[in-house]
């Protein structure tokens, strides 16, 4: 009887390792899918429950540099630099990770600190024209910043919001009404993105006055705004004509972005059209016409660029 219960003890205890195992292997695959399928916001927690169940050294040094990358993406700088910090630190073998901790830390301005880590990943990746670039920059921008111009950027507080606030576009001829890009809140979009962690993004318009004072924002009709992402908005020469990005989002799918245009009706704009500029898997998106409205200008992942993103156009 006591050898049955030891038999059955030793089976009971190999199920649980077996079972601890599997929900691991399970664990780190869905915070890898969610990382290919750029749900970097969903990610973080997913990697560092991850990282506390791993006990591999070099995977556990992936998963700091995994984590780091999705804070890079999310564009949160100052958890970035803390956690490509730990990556390296944990001896994450790819040099990738020192530069992209120089890219934070030039973000956040503290540019001599910035050089450094450019230097180090000049010296570890000689080839590489990103480290080089990156120090001349530095140097650059500490100049520009000791020496300032007699230009003065302001903060238009009544159209900024504590979210992203971008991409603004005149929409008038008296150059009296703008169109910007936001997540605020207030969007038409509910959802929260998976890969930025922020609302979905609507085109706002904001009127200016006699006296300067730009109104309260306000979300363009909804045959432009719906459930999707919408922004990174150009009008026409003539101002009739509105080009825009729109972009699927969800929490478990990859953002297809496409350049669509629609004609201003009164004081809305008409049901929008997409404008094909190629495959369906391919992105676009950020349209920029020109005065003669005989180009588009646009940004494209599209075959035959320098790499990622590139800027295009189509005649």
């Amino acid at each position: 009887m006591k050898m049955l219960s030891k038999y059955f003890s030793i089976f009971i205890l190999s199920i649980i390792c077996f079972s601890g195992a599997f929900a691991q292997k399970n664990f780190t695959k869905e915070a890898d899918n969610a990382f290919m399928s750029e749900g970097y916001y969903h990610d973080i927690d997913l990697y560092k429950k991850a990282y506390s169940r791993e006990p591999n050294k070099a995977k556990k040094a992936e998963i700091l540099y995994k984590i780091a990358e999705c804070y890079r993406h999310t564009i949160d700088v100052k958890q970035a630099e803390t956690w490509y910090r730990k990556a390296i630190k944990a001896q994450y073998p790819d040099p990738q990770a020192r530069l992209h901790l120089a890219d934070a830390i030039k973000a956040q301005e503290r540019y001599d600190d910035a050089l450094a880590e450019y230097e180090e990943y000049v010296i570890e990746k000689p080839d590489d024209e990103r480290g080089a670039n990156g120090v001349k920059s530095c140097k650059m921008a500490q100049k520009w910043k000791d020496n300032p111009t007699s230009f003065e950027v302001e903060h238009e507080v009544l159209l900024n919001s504590k979210q992203w606030d971008f991409s603004p576009t005149f929409a008038d001829k008296k150059y009296t009404t703008l169109i910007f890009t936001s997540n605020r809140e207030g969007s038409t979009g509910d959802e929260i993105h998976a890969r930025t962690g922020h609302n979905s993004a609507d085109l706002y318009y904001s009127v200016r006055d006699k006296k300067g004072k730009w109104s309260v924002p306000t979300v363009l009709n909804e045959t432009i705004n719906t459930g999707m992402e919408e922004g990174s908005s150009s009008k026409n020469r003539r101002f009739n004509e509105l080009y825009f990005t729109r972009c699927e989002s969800g929490d478990e799918t990859t953002m297809g972005c496409k350049v669509f245009t629609a004609k201003k009706m009164g004081q809305k704009y008409g049901e929008p059209t997409k404008i094909m500029l190629g495959p369906d898997s391919i992105q676009f998106g950020h349209p920029a016409i020109s005065d003669d409205v005989q180009f588009l200008f646009f940004a494209s992942d599209l075959i035959g660029g320098f790499g990622g993103n590139d800027i295009w156009y189509s005649k």
